[in-house]
């Protein structure tokens, strides 16, 4: 596609009565409209599935979207700012997403470390974690906000007693 110096807006009536942007054939036309279009009904979870692909793609792990209705696991602390966040998911069961994210160097086993939220709002809550949700089961992440990241595969531990999130 060409981008004419000193385009206009201003339209013009072509002799198949296409109307174009001064300077544009109606091809070029119609591949930007396609491309806007396009762009425009993006739905941000699409936008994030592309992002969590491409994780899983870097680091050659199975993709496993964790769809916006289902559940994780994330503990209280992740909303004071603390870093680095930690994700590790498990298989996932009755409505949640296998993931349970938290925040700093300490892991606790307590019973209330974890609360249930819903994957829609960890966008607000801790928008860095989003792309890191299509990992499979067995995967962690480990990020600090500073552009520091690892990833990789690991036998989550036994954690029984803290997987039945509260509804």
């Amino acid at each position: 596609m060409r981008f004419p110096s000193g385009m206009t807006k201003s339209l013009r009536a072509h002799s198949s009565s296409a109307m174009c942007w001064e300077g544009w054939d109606v091809y070029s036309l119609q591949v930007l409209m396609q491309q806007v279009h396009k762009f425009k009904t993006m739905e941000p979870t699409n936008l994030a599935n592309q992002e969590q692909q491409s994780i899983c793609t870097k680091y050659d792990a199975d993709f496993l979207p964790a769809p916006p209705n289902l559940k994780a696991g994330i503990s209280l602390n992740v909303q004071e700012g603390l870093m680095p966040l930690n994700g590790i998911r498990y298989q996932p069961e009755e409505g949640t997403s296998g993931w349970f994210i938290w925040a700093g160097e300490e892991f606790s086993e307590a019973t209330d470390f974890f609360v249930s939220m819903h994957i829609e709002h960890l966008k607000e809550f801790c928008p860095l974690v989003i792309k890191y949700l299509g990992l499979s089961p067995g995967w962690r992440f480990l990020v600090d906000g500073s552009g520091y990241e690892d990833v990789w595969r690991d036998e989550p531990p036994a954690l029984d007693h803290i997987l039945k999130l509260p509804q």
